[in-house]
């Protein structure tokens, strides 16, 4: 087994889909958190001047996303042939560019609400159902349908942090509620949110 290192902030942020795929396989890796007053000296040191970043016996691989699906990969959480990863690579980049598009830089408080409550109806809502439509389709309660697949860990981590950060209420949505549900009661899962950090984002 490979040594394994991943490398972030003292946060769950962009690191935690990673951690919640290390905790679903049951694979120990060093989880190595970085202090805020430490990153300006680490920095110039790492790939591309960003975290999270990992290291695989001493090889790096960066940039999240890319990390998720090395980790899918070596753990069997791909959907299994090319064609179903890519069915995921592309709900994780949706999700991922929906998350983008938040209006998170706005600083007037007024304005943002209002933006938020823009985005949410006109870009989050239509995404979201769509995603439900194909979950659906296999009968959840996972996206692969009894399978989970590291999209369904990217779901789950993404709903977790737009909840904590900006408060979103994803209740509306009840099949994607099942599958975080799902996802929070597979025992690794349920062990790691019980023995992580604590961290409200």
């Amino acid at each position: 087994m490979p040594a394994y290192k991943l490398t972030y902030f003292d946060v769950r942020g962009l690191a935690e889909m990673s951690r919640y795929v290390f905790a679903e396989a049951g694979v120990q890796y060093e989880d190595v958190r970085i202090k805020s007053d430490d990153w300006p000296k680490l920095k110039p040191s790492t790939p591309f001047g960003k975290m999270p970043y990992l290291s695989v016996d001493g090889k790096e691989v960066a940039h999240s996303r890319a990390i998720v699906r090395f980790l899918g990969r070596e753990f069997r959480l791909d959907g299994g042939d090319s064609l179903t990863a890519a069915r995921l690579d592309v709900w994780i980049e949706q999700l991922f560019e929906t998350y983008s598009s938040m209006p998170w830089t706005e600083e007037d408080e007024d304005k943002k609400a209002k933006l938020l409550a823009t985005w949410e109806k006109e870009t989050l809502e239509p995404k979201l159902k769509k995603l439900e439509a194909e979950i659906n389709a296999t009968g959840g309660p996972y996206f692969l349908g009894k399978d989970v697949s590291i999209l369904d860990l990217v779901i789950f981590s993404i709903c977790e942090f737009m909840k904590a950060k900006w408060n979103l209420d994803f209740a509306q949505f009840c099949t994607l509620t099942k599958l975080r549900e799902a996802v929070a009661a597979r025992p690794n899962i349920a062990a790691w949110i019980k023995k992580r950090p604590e961290s409200t984002i």
